[in-house]
């Protein structure tokens, strides 16, 4: 799998380069394909912040990443 070619690295912002290697290390360990690249990528910029909790209507779309220390939460 070329991840690489899949996800282009932005330049200039000066958390990318922290933030694609924890993306291609969710990725990796986790089998992500297809349109959870998008979750995986809001995981990862949330692990290199120091994010625990992110509000989604989607909270099964990010139960894989539980043992990564991310905590979904519905609105309501």
């Amino acid at each position: 799998m070329l991840i690489s070619a899949t996800v282009p690295h932005k330049r200039g912002n000066r958390c990318s380069s922290e933030v694609y290697q924890e993306w291609r290390r969710l990725v990796v360990k986790f089998a992500v394909l297809g349109v959870q690249f998008h979750d995986a990528r809001l995981v990862a910029s949330m692990k290199v912040n120091a994010r625990s909790h992110i509000l989604t209507l989607n909270v099964d779309d990010f139960t894989l990443y539980t043992p990564e220390g991310i905590v979904a939460v519905a609105p309501g």
